[in-house]
């Protein structure tokens, strides 16, 4: 049972798979738009300039992140009775909410204001050192050390969000159908398809300027 899985059972029905399933297509729509109008901000000379797309995914971020605080709400009153796995996971993903909103202002801060001190190309260093960079660490290293300390159960345990199947890759290519020699097209998730229509996206960019450099 993942971390989305063990919130689904702590909750007792406050929510269902469907919505980590939508939260996370939420979350990787913002990623696909910030890494699409990341590829367009800085020209060739350096000069950075925030996109609509990378607006607009900052956007999608601050929407997820206000979501994340919801369910980590609902399910905090609801942890008396919880497992000690499904404790320690929630209590996780509550720890690492400030340092998620640290960094999610200085997004905000580097794409919707003038300020100098938040560019992302000339910008302080240490403040995108103390907002950006650690902020990342420290959350990865949160995870990290809760899914060491989590016990991993067996795939007749596992919730409907970990157990769910491979919707396929994102090359779309042919991969072998069970019990048949015959190679079948699967169908791709919604996951998979905007991520493809992002790498696509960024890909069809690069081509068009050739001079050009990311964020």
């Amino acid at each position: 049972m993942n971390s989305a899985d063990s919130v689904t059972h702590t909750s007792s029905g406050a929510f269902k798979a469907i919505h980590f399933r939508l939260l996370q297509l939420l979350i990787t729509l913002g990623l696909i738009l910030c890494i699409v109008g990341g590829t367009s901000s800085t020209s060739s000379s350096g000069v950075y300039q925030a996109q609509g797309t990378t607006k607009a995914g900052v956007a999608i971020y601050l929407v997820s992140f206000l979501a994340l605080v919801v369910l980590a709400a609902v399910t905090m009153h609801k942890l008396s009775n919880a497992p000690s796995d499904d404790k320690r996971i929630v209590w996780a993903v509550i720890l690492a909410l400030p340092f998620i909103l640290i960094r999610l202002i200085y997004s905000l801060t580097s794409v919707f204001s003038h300020n100098r001190h938040f560019n992302l190309v000339s910008g302080s260093v240490i403040i995108h050192v103390f907002m950006a960079v650690l902020e990342e660490m420290v959350v990865v290293l949160i995870y990290l050390v809760v899914g060491w300390m989590t016990d991993a159960l067996t795939s007749a345990n596992r919730g409907p969000i970990a157990s769910r199947p491979w919707k396929g890759n994102l090359g779309g290519g042919d991969t072998p159908h069970s019990g048949n020699k015959r190679r079948t097209r699967r169908r791709q998730g919604p996951i998979h398809a905007l991520v493809g229509a992002g790498v696509a996206a960024v890909q069809q960019k690069k081509q068009g300027n050739p001079d050009m450099t990311g964020p």
